[in-house]
Order: C-alpha cells, then sequence, then structure tokens
C-alpha cells in the first residue's frame, strides 16, 4: 500500500492523505495542469517528401502479407513523427487566460481567512477576523480585474499573428453557449487509411447514372445545404405561381448514424451493383466491431451492432446508401421528398389546404413504415410545418406524426434558413440579423479603436459576421428588393465595419464601407444569388476569372451608389475612386488616419455639433471652421507638418490628391499616417486644456 501527504488546499484545516492499494502506484490527484498526452499530429507542418523518403527507408518489403500488414502501421508512425510534431491533448479543465499564481496565492489565503471567520462568530476576535476576510477578498477582486485587463490587451495584440486564437475564443464563447457533447468515433490512422481507400472504390459506382437519388444533398460532392434549400423554395414558388398551396414538412431521424441498420445498408449496395469484392470487404469492415470508452469505474467494451461511426470517413457515405430507400418510396405525385443526410423535407402541394394536408400525411405514413422496418424512428418532438399560400386567409394543416398532431406554424427552421409562409424570408433577415449583431458585439471585445489587431486582421475577423449574414444568400437575396429589408440586414453589418477601420459609430455607412473596404452587404448578396444561378446554368464558366469580372461589376455598382450618395462627402472628396483604394496593396488604417478620413473626431467643428465644445471655429483663424481640410491643409498651427509631408511625397498635397500619393508607396503611407497622428494627438492635448480651463471657470463662477 502507497500513500502520500496531498499539498492541495482542502478548504479544512486538516490536508488530504491519498492512498494506493494494489499495483497501480501512488494515486495522484487529477489537476486541470495535468501533462498533456500527444494525439496526432499538426498536419500543417507535413512534408511529402520528407514523409515518402521516411516512409520508404522504414518499409521491409520481405516477409508475408501478414507480417507486412502488421508492419504497415508501425512504418506510418515513424514516418508520421519524422514529418511533424506531435499535438498536445490536455487532461483536465485549463486556467483561464487571466490566471497566475498571485491569484492563486490570494484566492487561498482569501478561503482561509473566510473560514476562520466563520469559525470566530460570536468571538471577541469575530470583528477583526471579518475585516481582515473583507481586506483580503478586495485584494483578490483587484488582482484578478487587473490581471483581465493586461491579459486581454495581450491576447488582442496576439490576434496579429492569430486571428483565431484565444482572444477569439474568449468572445465567441458567450454566443455559442454550452452544447452537451455528441460522442464520436476516433479511430487510428491505418482504420482512416482502410476508411478512405474503401471510400475511393466505393464512391464511382454510387454516383453512376442511377445510384443515389438526385434529392439527396448531404454528403456529396459538389452539393450542399443551399442546394437542399434552394430546391424547396423552388418547388414552393412554382406551387404558388399556380396558385396552388405548398406545405412544407420537416423530418428528423432519431439518433439516426448509431441506428443505421446494417442489412439494409448490405440490401442497398447489392441494389446499386456494387462489385462483390467491395461488398465482402464492408461487410468484414462491421463484423467484430467493438467500441471501448473510459468510465469512473475504469475501461469498459461495447459489442457494437448498428450504426455508422460518426466523425469516420466512410460513415456518411453508408448512411447516404441506406437512407436511399426513404427518397425511392412511392408517396402521391404531388409530394416530393428532399434529403439532406438524416434531415428529411416532405413538400406537398395541391390547389386546396385539405389536399395538401391528405398527400403530406399520406407521404409520412409511408416514410415512418420504411423507418420502422429499417429499426429507425423520428423524433416527433422536431417535427414541424408551414403552408406556403398566396391566399390572403390564414389556412393552417394538421400533420398526423405517430400520435402527435402538428399544427403548421407561419414559419419554420429548415437547415438554418426560416422559411415563412409568404416566402418574404422576412423571419429570416431577422434571425441572420439577431445572430450576426451578437457576434459583432462579441468581436467588437477584441477589436478596440485604440490597441488591438491591425486592420487586416480585423478585416478577416470580419468575415464572421458576413458569413453569418449571407448563409444561403442565393435563396433569399430577392427579398432585399424592398428597402426594408435592406436596411434590417445593413444594421448588422454596419457595426463590423466601424470595428474593422475604428470609427466613431456617428460615422456613416456609406463612409465606413469604403475606409474599411467592405464592400455592400445587399451587393454581396446580389452578387451571390447571380454566380449561384449562373453556376447551376452553367458550371464550367463560374471559374476564377470569371467571379474578376463579376467583382469588378460589383465594385462598378458600388462607386455608382458611392458617387450617388449625399453622405461622407468629405471622404469621399478624398477617396473617390473605391477600386484604387480597397485593391492597395500597402496601407495599415487606425484609429487617427480614420478620424483623418470621416471628419468624425477631435475637430471643433465635429466636437460642437454635439455640444462637446462651445465653438465650431478654430481657435487661431477666428471665423474659419476646424474640420480636417483646414486643420491639415491651410491651418498655421500645423504647417511645419505639411511643408514637411510635401518634401517627403514630393508634391503639394490637396484633398483631391493626398489619398492618391499615398497609395503610391508604402512609404508615403506611413508619412502621412504620421503626419495625422502628430495632428490628432495635438487637438486632443488642445481640447483637454479646453475643457479643464472651462471647469475652472464654473468653478470660480460658484464661488
Amino acid at each position: 500500500m502507497a500513500w502520500q501527504v496531498s499539498e492541495h488546499y482542502t478548504h479544512s484545516d486538516h490536508q488530504a492523505i491519498f492512498l494506493c492499494i494494489g499495483n497501480r502506484g501512488t494515486s495522484q490527484r487529477r489537476s486541470g495542469g495535468g501533462k498533456a498526452k500527444a494525439v496526432g499530429w499538426s498536419i500543417g507542418a507535413f512534408d511529402e517528401e520528407t514523409f515518402l523518403a521516411a516512409l520508404k527507408g522504414a518499409h521491409d518489403p520481405d516477409g508475408t502479407a501478414v507480417e507486412r500488414a502488421t508492419q504497415l502501421p508501425q512504418c506510418v508512425t515513424e514516418a508520421c513523427d519524422a514529418t511533424m510534431p506531435r499535438r498536445r491533448l490536455h487532461h483536465g479543465k485549463r486556467p483561464n487566460y487571466w490566471w497566475n499564481t498571485e491569484i492563486a496565492a490570494l484566492r487561498s489565503s482569501c478561503l482561509r481567512a473566510r473560514r476562520l471567520s466563520h469559525r470566530t462568530r460570536g468571538r471577541p476576535e469575530h470583528q477583526e477576523r471579518e475585516e481582515e476576510y473583507r481586506d483580503l477578498r478586495s485584494n483578490l477582486k483587484k488582482a484578478i480585474g487587473r490581471s483581465k485587463r493586461e491579459c486581454y490587451q495581450k491576447l488582442c495584440m496576439e490576434a496579429n499573428t492569430n486571428p483565431w486564437g484565444t482572444a477569439y475564443q474568449v468572445v465567441m464563447k458567450k454566443i455559442r453557449g454550452r452544447k452537451s457533447p455528441r460522442p464520436i468515433c476516433l479511430l487510428d490512422t491505418m482504420g482512416k487509411m482502410l476508411e478512405r481507400e474503401i471510400y475511393n472504390r466505393l464512391l464511382p459506382f454510387i454516383e453512376l447514372p442511377g445510384g443515389l437519388s438526385e434529392r439527396q444533398y448531404g454528403f456529396r460532392r459538389a452539393r450542399s445545404t443551399l442546394d437542399a434549400v434552394a430546391k424547396v423554395v423552388e418547388l414552393a414558388r412554382n406551387a404558388v405561381a399556380m396558385g396552388k398551396c405548398c406545405a412544407l414538412v420537416t423530418l428528423d431521424v432519431k439518433n439516426a448514424f448509431n441506428s443505421a441498420n446494417w442489412g439494409w445498408i448490405k440490401g442497398a449496395l447489392a441494389k446499386l451493383r456494387v462489385p462483390s469484392y467491395l461488398a465482402r470487404l464492408i461487410e468484414s469492415y462491421f463484423s467484430d466491431r467493438l467500441l471501448w470508452y473510459e468510465t469512473d469505474d475504469g475501461p469498459k467494451e461495447f459489442i457494437v451492432t448498428a450504426g455508422v461511426p460518426q466523425g469516420s470517413v466512410l460513415g456518411p457515405l453508408l448512411w447516404n446508401i441506406m437512407y436511399d430507400g426513404v427518397l425511392g418510396l412511392r408517396v402521391p405525385e404531388e409530394t416530393t421528398l428532399i434529403g439532406f443526410a438524416d434531415d428529411l423535407a416532405v413538400v406537398a402541394i395541391a390547389k386546396h389546404p385539405e389536399n395538401v394536408e391528405l398527400y403530406a400525411n399520406e407521404a409520412i405514413h409511408t416514410i415512418k413504415s420504411w423507418l420502422r422496418m429499417a429499426k429507425l424512428d423520428l423524433a416527433d418532438e422536431k417535427t414541424e410545418a408551414v403552408l406556403i399560400t398566396n391566399r390572403r386567409k390564414n389556412n393552417t394543416v394538421t400533420i398526423q406524426v405517430g400520435n402527435r398532431e402538428v399544427v403548421s406554424k407561419s414559419v419554420v427552421k429548415y437547415l438554418g434558413v426560416m422559411i415563412d409562409a409568404k416566402l418574404s424570408f422576412k423571419g429570416h433577415l431577422d434571425y441572420a440579423r439577431e445572430k450576426a449583431a451578437n457576434a459583432s458585439s462579441s468581436l467588437a471585445r477584441m477589436m478596440p479603436n485604440v490597441g488591438g489587431p491591425k486592420y487586416s486582421c480585423r478585416l478577416l475577423i470580419a468575415g464572421v459576421v458576413r458569413s453569418i449574414l449571407l448563409y444561403a444568400a442565393p435563396v433569399w437575396a430577392e427579398a432585399l428588393n424592398h428597402a426594408v429589408n435592406r436596411r434590417k440586414i445593413c444594421s448588422a453589418y454596419r457595426p463590423i465595419a466601424l470595428r474593422v477601420c475604428s470609427a466613431f459609430r456617428t460615422a456613416s455607412t456609406e463612409a465606413v464601407c469604403v475606409i474599411a473596404g467592405m464592400i455592400p452587404i445587399d451587393l454581396l448578396a446580389s452578387e451571390a444569388h447571380w454566380l449561384y444561378e449562373k453556376r447551376k446554368a452553367n458550371p464550367a464558366e463560374v471559374n476564377a476569372d470569371f467571379r474578376k469580372v463579376i467583382r469588378r461589376e460589383l465594385c462598378g455598382k458600388w462607386q455608382q451608389r458611392w458617387d450617388n450618395s449625399d453622405k461622407g462627402r468629405w471622404t469621399h472628396t478624398l477617396i473617390p475612386c473605391i477600386e484604387k483604394w480597397v485593391n492597395r496593396k500597402h496601407g495599415e488604417l487606425n484609429y487617427h488616419l480614420t478620424q483623418f478620413l470621416t471628419g468624425h473626431g477631435g475637430y471643433r467643428k465635429y466636437l460642437h455639433r454635439f455640444e462637446l465644445d462651445e465653438s465650431p471655429n478654430c481657435p487661431e483663424c477666428g471665423a474659419t471652421l476646424e474640420d480636417p481640410e483646414h486643420v491639415m491643409f491651410h491651418c498655421p498651427r500645423f504647417l511645419q507638418q505639411k511643408r514637411r509631408l510635401n518634401s517627403i511625397l514630393g508634391a503639394d498635397i490637396e484633398p483631391s490628391n493626398l489619398v492618391e500619393e499615398m497609395l503610391k508607396s508604402e512609404e508615403n503611407w506611413m508619412a502621412v499616417n504620421e503626419a495625422v497622428a502628430v495632428v490628432q494627438t495635438k487637438l486632443l492635448e488642445l481640447d483637454r486644456a479646453r475643457k479643464a480651463a472651462r471647469r475652472r471657470r464654473d468653478m470660480d463662477e460658484l464661488v
């Protein structure tokens, strides 16, 4: 028997003793800071030539087939070790990014003081112990706050080298929330290689004409959720155009991938006329499968008799093969089944809602019968329905799913898109706006006006919000023809554009998008819609050169909108050509430069507009307004900076040619940036001096 005294704090006056009975060695307390275990490899450092050379050097061509097969995993492992560094898996919970030894010591002292304070209640020394505990608790809170500020500033600066690092994970943690983990099957390297080989040989037979149904969009090449949603919307729009009603019912299979029937997979392979050697290989793949897992009582094993491994290479394809039987069921002619993995959409079309209800119920009854034979079941509680029609009367249909009656709603969520009864997509735009606004609010924490990531990293991070807003854009882009919908989606796009260029929120959306180099979101949605329709008509035509042509046309529309706008005119004077500005090869934006480009900053004209200064005029020039043009180009206070800038640029700068000179070289950009920073800093000092003088004057008047 081995034992040891633990030095860990136990929230009492006693120390814990850990015992180990048997031959397992000394028991150790689990700690979040435990040693990391090496698992897998960092694929980013993979070098193909080194890998092949190491593999050839380690492999012995002699020996029987069994010996060579046994030797192969070790050879591959050694070759991977010679090519790539190992990844590390940390056991337990990692400490917070702001945790340090000082906070740990203060927390330990605080807990000890609290315990002593509680035990001395009713005694003379209780007041002293209570005050000691309060002082320690106050010091702990201050230390945590100080460490959070300092560490978070470091994290934001580290985002320049790793935009998706700790800072991004910290700010996005709240909106992602905690989700219940879904178990996946972790295969070793040789298992994945075998699955990949089977997959590559099986796929050509599956994708032949007469193979998998064309209405299965999940886990297939050149197909996505967008195609599935677009097909559903197309059917609904055609029905409405003919004056008919359309019911969309979304179904979900309960515990689908873990319940896939192996016998049905084998039968489906036979129907698809897969070569017999592949069928035998897959049958062997299913045989003698064991699942090892860890429990509190030690490792255990489970005999697997159904399901396809989640997280495997071959699992999704085998699921599609088995589930293809659903899409081939005989349902009413007016009903269409559309699949995406285990998600199934039933689209029923008829002249009257009563008939729509009848067709949908008949199709669902047929689907449930097939699933029952395949030992699968629907998640009835997840079933939703919507009746799509142009009729003014609010009709509903009732769908029977097992013992549950599902009444159609005004809007349902299908593959991440909110589809409403009028196909207006107002519900989806509201949903996308709210989701993007939450993401923008969280990301703003890592992109302060002063400090934080540089402009190029901010622009990259802004792609998170852009992706949220543009999800399935080809389906709902036409909804942006209404000004109300455009305002909705632009309101969620504007905050992240402000963070990218470090601008004040008083700046106009038009100017902010131009300075940040972010194409307006409604134009991006229309571009996505146009490209998708073109790809459907002629996929070979949509290549990189074609995309460049479309992007130039889009920038032309943006330029026309910029020229005709009545907002951001000072910015337009500086940046008249959007294409040159956006396609520049150098130049990082910052807080001071953005103030100058927008005119929204420490200028008296701007401050007076919001009643933050007594006068809008320049204190040096009398009746002249103090705006960025006057300060940078005409004010005698800053003539020295202007002359120095003219000397560096080799030209007499004016508002109309300043940006053009900046774009000529990195040195010119940095010279203008430095001059603007000097001017902005001086204006800030003068503003603080005026405010201090005003406060003193107000105090004198009170006295």
